[in-house]
């Protein structure tokens, strides 16, 4: 139940709530992004003008071993 309404939209406090959960990590544990929530959310990212998910080829912070760190 929980990765359906996650996939569908809904924030995952709202689910916790939903389901009576103590605690929004008991939900983390179930919800997933699958590949069609990760392409919509780059889509929206690109469409930012200073967004390091240009698609122009290069990762803007590619040489960046501090930034790079930090992401992974």
């Amino acid at each position: 139940m929980q990765c359906i309404l996650y996939t569908a939209g809904v924030p995952s406090p709202l689910i916790s709530e939903w389901l009576g959960y103590s605690n929004e990590e008991t939900t983390r544990i179930y919800a997933r992004a699958t590949d069609e929530m990760k392409r919509q959310s780059q889509r929206k990212l690109e469409k930012n003008e200073d967004s390091v998910f240009k698609d122009n080829g290069t990762f803007k912070y590619a040489d960046d071993e501090e930034v790079l760190k930090k992401l992974s």
